[in-house]
């Protein structure tokens, strides 16, 4: 039981992380002069405001989620609609995430932007959308939820348009705009079928109902809107045009929105997964736009030869993938893949501008001088053996009664296989490190699995999990098709010999560099 002390600190301190990320922008306009003084000053702030949001974490952790209730707003002669912060593993996870990235953003843009002629309006905009994101994450019922998507998506499609001069940023941001109205319209479309069906906006009230009667007509339309809304906002298709418009962008602006901003979608997946889980119908809509997206994405990515685009384009592939996820069921990872991807995805926009840089000293990955084909099948037994006995060793160590949904998993360690002999043939041209090496690699593959397995655990309170014996005819039918195209991954080295092969990847390489082109003007 929490209680009315812990309740108090917890509200001060989110109140203190509130007022100090509000509260950032404003001394630009009064010493914009003094660059080290407003170093300091940011550095200053954020530290408090990540003990903050550290402290958080702790109580969370420790005393278990609470629901604050600052005050209600009455929505018709009878209901009324409490407006507070809900703290649970998944939003202060989530503020860890945006605070830290926001933090090293901001000051990356002190150092770089400042002397820009509108730098003043910018970080006023970047502290303002990192409001509005921590409101996002912490919103207690979804019409805070819904009001503060929709400023959020306002503030960034301003933050597109930094570069008045240039046309290629209004249009990326009227861009942005319009998908936004979108995805904003099918929210409330979402909003008004939820009141209508559980008669309250309260998460933790939705989230504690009874999910019968959502498996009906309504429960499916409302779970449709709201997988709109997430792809309108996560990039998906065929909402994906603004994203790779937005390299226009400074790139600290596309460091915080690849890292903690295009991943929204993902979190109310995540945080209203027990509405998810309970229609059928939208997770396999997710698994399918979840899976085009991540294909196209990864197709495009591929074929850019600038490093925002390729960015651009790989930040696509792997919201499509944690699409896929939440439509799987696997919410508890679809959580840490988003807090993973951000923070890497942050560093890789800030050092973009030193890659070229990089690959010039350090080319570890070109292809050795020769490969023969008896190197590879070698690689490739090894490597699928060995996959297939960490495969088993999970299964016993961690869940020794398999799962009829398990199935589907056959298609990810028929491409880690494929990946990892690919990677050894190229890592490790000599025959004799191939072994020693893949031991390795499979000495990580079974402890990531088993942190996953943890992680899953940890917040396992807080997210739903899918019933997979009430639906292993769907997943038994997609593992049989994941399947066949993993086994197509692994034989389609052998057939780049054939000519009907050679012309079919031409094309597709075609394909898919006209079409990042086509985006990226």
């Amino acid at each position: 039981m929490v209680t009315a002390l812990e309740n108090g600190i917890r509200l001060s301190v989110v109140f203190i992380t509130l007022m100090m990320v509000l509260l950032l922008g404003i001394p630009v306009f009064l010493h914009r002069s003094s660059t080290m003084c407003m170093v300091r000053y940011v550095q200053i702030h954020f530290g408090v405001v990540w003990i903050c949001a550290l402290s958080l974490f702790i109580l969370v952790v420790v005393h278990g989620p609470c629901d604050f209730s600052l005050l209600r707003v009455p929505l018709a002669a009878t209901q009324i609609v409490s407006v507070g912060f809900l703290l649970d593993r998944i939003s202060v996870s989530m503020l860890l995430l945006v605070i830290t990235v926001s933090g090293i953003v901001h000051l990356y843009s002190l150092r770089a932007m400042q002397e820009e002629r509108y730098f003043p309006r910018y970080f006023f905009l970047l502290s303002l959308v990192t409001l509005e994101v921590i409101m996002v994450i912490l919103a207690n019922n979804l019409l805070m939820l819904g009001l503060f998507w929709m400023l959020k998506g306002l503030t960034l499609t301003f933050l597109l348009a930094h570069y008045q001069h240039r046309p290629f940023s209004w249009r990326a941001a009227w861009m942005k705009l319009r998908i936004d109205l979108i995805g904003d319209i099918a929210l409330l479309g979402a909003l008004i079928l939820t009141w209508h069906v559980f008669g309250t906006l309260s998460i933790q009230a939705i989230l504690s109902t009874s999910m019968e009667h959502v498996r009906g007509v309504q429960g499916t339309f409302l779970t449709a809107f709201l997988l709109v809304a997430v792809m309108a906002k996560s990039a998906q298709l065929p909402f994906h045009s603004w994203l790779p418009s937005s390299v226009e962008a400074p790139t600290p602006v596309s460091a915080l929105m690849h890292a903690g901003l295009i991943n929204a979608g993902g979190f109310l997946l995540i945080r209203l997964s027990a509405l998810i889980v309970a229609t059928p119908f939208t997770m396999g809509c997710a698994i399918i736009i979840g899976s085009l997206t991540a294909l196209y994405g990864t197709m495009v990515m591929l074929t850019r030869n600038d490093v925002k685009g390729m960015l651009v384009y790989s930040t696509m592939g792997q919201m499509g993938f944690m699409i896929l996820e939440c439509g799987l069921g696997l919410f508890a990872l679809a959580l840490l893949h988003i807090i993973v991807h951000g923070f890497f995805k942050a560093y890789a926009f800030l050092n973009s501008g030193s890659v070229i840089q990089q690959k010039n000293r350090n080319r570890l990955f070109s292809p050795p001088a020769s490969a023969t084909p008896l190197t590879s099948a070698r690689v490739l037994l090894i490597s699928g053996l060995l996959v297939a006995l960490a495969f088993i060793l999970i299964q016993i160590v961690i869940d020794p009664p398999l799962k009829p949904g398990n199935g589907i998993l056959l298609f990810a360690w028929i491409t880690i296989a494929h990946a990892l002999a690919r990677a050894l043939r190229i890592s490790f041209p000599v025959p004799r490190h191939i072994l020693p090496a893949t031991i390795g690699v499979l000495g990580i593959i079974f402890i990531y699995t088993l942190a996953i397995h943890r992680i899953e655990g940890f917040f396992a309170p807080a997210v739903a999990a899918y019933p997979w014996t009430h639906n292993s005819l769907l997943f038994t039918s997609g593992s049989i098709i994941l399947l066949f195209a993993g086994l197509i991954s692994i034989i389609l080295p052998a057939l780049h010999q054939s000519r009907w092969m050679n012309t079919f990847l031409k094309r597709l390489y075609v394909f898919a560099l006209y079409r990042g082109m086509r985006k990226m003007a």
